[in-house]
């Protein structure tokens, strides 16, 4: 987050990380990648494509079992890149709305949402939610957040 005066000069610049998916998780993302590329490579290079021949669809003088272990390795290519994806996701929860960016980032060794003034770049206050996905609105008058911890349930905090 940055702030400019109207000469464009920097007043502020902050960061506030993301939270993100634990440590433990992304290794096992990681490994879970890298065993299934490894798997994809093997069923590619039994099937006689591991050199690009051409892709499945265009091996039409090709065996069932050849077509079959293509499809393999594609599908196999195709889930280690899904799990690569989620092993570098970030959580974005973040609003502005008013004079105010709420940023779903770490409080306290928590997850939880610090109120930014857009003016200074101060932080205003924060409030721990524990929770990485939250579903919240933020009314700026007020300076209320809704959280919606459930279905059932409706939090209401003054920040």
């Amino acid at each position: 987050m940055m702030g400019f005066d109207e000469n464009g000069k920097v007043i502020y610049q902050n960061h506030w990380a993301s939270p993100k998916i634990s440590l433990a998780g992304r290794i096992a993302l990681r490994t879970l990648s890298v065993a299934t590329t490894a798997m994809a490579v093997a069923a590619a290079a039994k099937s006689g494509d591991a050199y690009g021949a051409g892709g499945f669809g265009s091996m039409a003088g090709t065996t069932i079992e050849q077509r079959t272990l293509a499809a393999q390795s594609e599908s196999l290519s195709d889930m280690s890149s899904a799990f690569s994806k989620v092993a570098n996701q970030r959580f974005k929860a973040s609003k502005s709305k008013g004079n105010y960016n709420l940023i779903l980032t770490d409080v306290d060794g928590n997850v939880g949402l610090r109120q930014i003034d857009k003016a200074t770049g101060k932080e205003m206050s924060n409030i721990v939610l524990n929770d990485k996905n939250p579903v919240y609105e933020f009314d700026p008058v007020q300076g209320t957040i809704f959280y919606k911890p459930s279905k059932k349930e409706v939090h209401c905090f003054v920040m």
